[in-house]
């Protein structure tokens, strides 16, 4: 097995409240190897996007990473001073954020906003003086605007965010997170708002780029169908932890987990006869205040009693395909406790 390009080690991010402690990302295991594209998936509130901000020490305070560790090509993130970290961001890892409204400045041209990470990583040296590397890094950015497909970057450049639509807003982001060719894009819900066509215009972008430079991608969704799409795993979570990881075929044409069967339910299908679709009852769990054994436990249409007192194991179904779950706490074929998935 190569070795991964990220691999998280019993992470665990807490945010201290008035109504107590929640833990946002409860001991969670995982790996992304070079090339990979990885999903995670559940509902809101279940610790994905704060997973991503764990990876690149963005947590606000009083939130904090309280256990486990952050390792990127065998180096630990962790304890890296603040300028090596922030040195990282952007260069070595990126992010796409969901709500480009938000995260681009407006009183900034695009084709700025895309340089400004050139600049601040001094990746386009100019042997020539100043004049030199400003032509170079222009020249970077108008072929990274071409590649996330943004028309006519030359006449694009100067335009200023509003002058943007929805869909060439977010590609405007994801150019950000490409100009310094990063080994990791980590895209917390790049679609979100997006109609279905500028959808799959967006996620066709992504693949692209995966393909085409081999990066890594770690997309976090609340949208399962659009995970089994385009990514080449997934991680399945639910208040706070993984309950379920595998190969997309796995995950999704073999769940194993009540909650990811759930989900697949949810997901409507295109057939001549009527259909109904089977939400999951219930509401996701306050993290203040989790009960006992399983989270899961008071949605689950497969409860047993022990699942309201059992501290539960990711453990192996199959080879690569894990599951929490009482259903794998016995029997011979599931003895093998999953480590790093």
């Amino acid at each position: 097995m190569p070795e991964p390009l990220l691999e998280l080690r019993k992470l665990t991010t807490i945010f201290p409240t008035r109504r107590g402690v929640v833990t946002a990302v409860n001991a969670v295991n995982l790996r992304v190897d070079p090339g990979e594209i990885l999903g995670i998936v559940g509902e809101s509130g279940c610790g994905k996007s704060t997973i991503l901000l764990s990876i690149l020490d963005l947590i606000a305070r009083p939130g904090r990473i309280t256990q486990g560790e952050v390792r990127y090509k065998g180096r630990r993130l962790n304890d890296l001073p603040a300028r090596e970290m922030r040195a990282l961001r952007g260069r070595e890892i990126s992010m796409i954020f969901q709500d480009p409204q938000s995260t681009l400045n407006p009183v900034f041209p695009v084709g700025e906003q895309i340089r400004e990470s050139l600049r601040l990583h001094g990746l386009l040296p100019g042997r020539r003086g100043v004049d030199r590397r400003t032509d170079r890094e222009k020249e970077r950015v108008l072929e990274v605007m071409r590649e996330v497909g943004i028309p006519a970057p030359e006449a694009r450049y100067r335009n200023y965010p509003h002058q943007f639509s929805g869909g060439m807003q977010q590609r405007a982001l994801i150019a950000i997170g490409l100009v310094c060719e990063p080994s990791l894009i980590l895209a917390d819900e790049p679609t979100t708002a997006l109609d279905v066509t500028i959808q799959a215009q967006i996620m066709d972008v992504m693949r692209r780029i995966n393909r085409d430079h081999g990066t890594s991608i770690i997309l976090v969704t609340h949208n399962l169908a659009l995970a089994a799409e385009f990514c080449h795993s997934i991680a399945v979570m639910y208040a706070g932890r993984i309950v379920e990881r595998g190969s997309v075929d796995q995950v999704v044409y073999d769940p194993q987990h009540p909650y990811t069967q759930g989900l697949l339910r949810c997901i409507p299908r295109i057939r001549r006869e009527p259909q109904r679709i089977d939400p999951i009852p219930g509401e996701v769990p306050d993290l203040a205040t989790l009960p006992a054994g399983c989270a899961f436990a008071p949605r689950c249409p497969q409860v047993q009693e022990a699942c309201w007192e059992a501290d539960l194991r990711l453990r192996a179904v199959t080879p690569g395909h894990y599951a929490r779950c009482i259903a794998f706490e016995h029997g011979e074929r599931y003895t093998v406790e999953e480590e790093t998935a």
